[in-house]
């Protein structure tokens, strides 16, 4: 469609930058004298395309110059112990906004003085603990971050966060898996001796244009976690 292509020119132009709230669909009318059956179609095909993101209350976003074509793969990015049988449940033990250590500052490639949204679970089988959980994101990349702050929800998913409430959306994960000793609030939380042996799995997510989303850090007793992640075709 005519207005597709308008549109699409304007975001790889950068005339409608990444993160910018594009008009809305009433004004897209009046801009481009079209009917909103024109707009809506448009909308959805950049969205499909992975140009635009829509965030519920807040409207729709620039979230890519870079098309998606061809074959992609939709990351589950999941973690499942014991397969899907056991009941799996997340225990929320902190959160905020904090300065990061000079270790994720140079991870998430931020600049002195830039913040990040820290928070720290506990993934549990039959009430035992079994992973730490422990994720940083850049402040910035999630409008109204402040107001996921003061959510009182137990389970977090970093994916889902970044998905549902951020203009960005997540195209690549970068991860190492290692076996490590477990130590200070990982091994109380996870009720294990320090220098218990555990497999630790560090996880970058990026951007279309390679911006770090989220660096999660899962820490898992080593006896019994598994670590599964499902990669699914969407073209």
């Amino acid at each position: 469609m005519q207005l597709t292509h308008i549109l699409q020119e304007k975001i790889q132009s950068k005339d409608w930058p990444i993160g910018m709230r594009i008009p809305s669909e009433d004004e897209l009318c009046n801009m481009f004298q079209v009917s909103k059956v024109t707009v809506r179609q448009s909308v959805h095909n950049l969205v499909t395309d992975g140009y635009l993101t829509k965030i519920q209350g807040k409207g729709t976003f620039v979230s890519t110059l870079i098309p998606e074509s061809g074959y992609t793969m939709k990351f589950r990015l999941t973690s499942d112990i014991f397969g899907k049988t056991s009941g799996e449940e997340r225990n929320l033990k902190e959160k905020g906004i904090v300065e990061p250590d000079a270790f994720v500052k140079t991870l998430l490639k931020l600049n002195e003085g830039e913040m990040v949204f820290h928070f720290i679970q506990i993934r549990k089988v039959n009430n035992e603990p079994l992973v730490f959980e422990e994720s940083y994101l850049p402040a910035d990349i999630i409008p109204d971050i402040e107001d996921v702050e003061r959510e009182e929800a137990d389970d977090m998913s970093v994916y889902n966060m970044i998905q549902n409430k951020s203009f960005y959306k997540v195209h690549k994960a970068m991860q190492t898996v290692e076996v490590t000793k477990i130590a200070g609030k990982a091994a109380e939380l996870l009720r294990v001796k320090e220098g218990a042996i555990g497999l630790l799995i560090n996880r970058l997510l990026l951007s279309y244009e390679n911006r770090p989303l989220a660096f999660t850090k899962l820490l898992g007793n080593g006896n019994k976690y598994k670590f599964h992640m499902e990669f699914e075709s969407i073209r």
